[in-house]
């Protein structure tokens, strides 16, 4: 007879506490190791908590076993009811830990096997991804610009990037206008409504592709409503998130052959992601820079020093590019690796240059872009 056979009492407060321990290591692991819990994959507490998920499956391991032999053996008759069901819910509790541990392993093998290059993959602060990532499957025609733009004509923010912007007559844009329209999420549709006037401009890296700008007046700021028309694709809005141009781009011929092509992905990616200080600018020059009216000359003589011109070169299976980056209050100097096959775009390296300059910020919400902060 075992010493626990010989102290019922001492038994059961030993199987309690197990149990207590078995379930702790449950809510820990969950807590821990489960995809959204505290770590997110790939992280410390993560590979931590996956470790921790193995001690407690060899530890279920134990109770399975000892419920199979107790009830094997011919002494189980003579068990107490309360050990008995204290053993038979542990050995429950058990399955679930192993099973838990099995996700938990197996997720984290996927995440690691998955990792490839994201295209929101900047080392600065991370993607917020917001609004409507709905890609209309209708052919769009060219359009025919009413007038070609040499400056902002009364528009209250810059275009997304710098380039040959034209604006639409407004009896040309009302096709785009509905399919706009009917592409939006039911939260920014009442501002797809409210577009009052369209610019646009060529995206020579897509065939037959446009970017476009609407302008919305009327509720508070003003904001400009953004998205992209490629023939095969019809009207997509930009929503500040890097998989809404990767889906695109699966969808519709796309090509990097050219330096000017994957120049002007670049800077067309930069501006369409944003992330919590808003998007990303790639500037060439001091004018390039995106200044706040409140800009003094000693403002513009503190960065004159670090500001150079984009430089591209082709590099093994894409393009590799440096630049000098306007995000928030601060510019960095960055370079990028772009694929050419998918159009991933990976920030190998960034470092601040100057800090607390003032600079416009603006920012995607869902499709609309708006200054945040100052606007002085």
């Amino acid at each position: 007879m075992t010493e626990s056979d010989k102290n019922p009492e001492a038994s059961a407060s030993q199987f309690h506490r197990n149990m207590n321990f078995l379930i702790a290591g449950l809510a820990t692991i969950s807590a821990i190791c489960q995809p959204g819990g505290l770590f997110t994959p790939g992280g410390i507490g993560y590979l931590l908590g996956t470790i921790f998920a193995a001690v407690i499956f060899s530890y279920a391991l134990y109770w399975i076993v000892r419920l199979i032999l107790l009830v094997a053996s011919a002494k189980s008759r003579m068990l107490s009811m309360n050990r008995f069901v204290l053993i038979s819910m542990a050995s429950i509790l058990a399955v679930f830990a192993i099973s838990q541990t099995i996700r938990v392993i197996a997720a984290h093998v996927q995440d690691t096997s998955n990792q490839t290059v994201a295209a929101e993959n900047h080392s600065l602060p991370p993607t917020k991804v917001e609004g409507t990532t709905e890609v209309a499957h209708v052919d769009q025609t060219k359009p025919s610009p009413a007038s070609n733009l040499s400056s902002n004509d009364g528009w209250p923010l810059p275009p997304l990037v710098e380039g040959d912007w034209s604006e639409l007559a407004p009896t040309d844009y009302r096709t785009i206008l509905d399919e706009v329209i009917s592409q939006s999420s039911e939260t920014y549709r009442d501002q797809a409504q409210s577009i009052s006037r369209i610019r646009l401009a060529a995206l020579p890296f897509f065939k037959d592709g446009y970017i476009a700008e609407g302008l919305v007046e009327g509720q508070g700021r003003p904001g400009i409503y953004t998205f992209v028309m490629v023939k095969g694709a019809g009207v997509v809005p930009l929503t500040g998130s890097g998989p809404v141009i990767h889906q695109l781009i699966q969808k519709v011929p796309f090509e990097l052959n050219t330096r000017a092509q994957a120049d002007a992905y670049l800077r067309f990616f930069n501006g369409a992601v944003s992330a919590e200080n808003g998007t990303f600018r790639i500037a060439d020059s001091l004018d390039s820079l995106d200044w706040l009216p409140s800009a003094t000359d000693a403002d513009k003589a503190r960065v004159a020093k670090f500001v150079r011109p984009l430089v591209m070169s082709k590099s093994k299976g894409g393009w590799a590019a440096s630049a000098t980056v306007e995000y928030g209050s601060s510019i960095y100097s960055a370079t990028y690796e772009i694929d050419e096959s998918n159009g991933n775009v990976e920030m190998k390296d960034d470092f601040s240059l100057v800090d607390g300059l003032p600079l416009r910020r603006l920012t995607l919400r869902g499709p609309l872009r708006v200054q945040i902060g100052s606007v002085r």
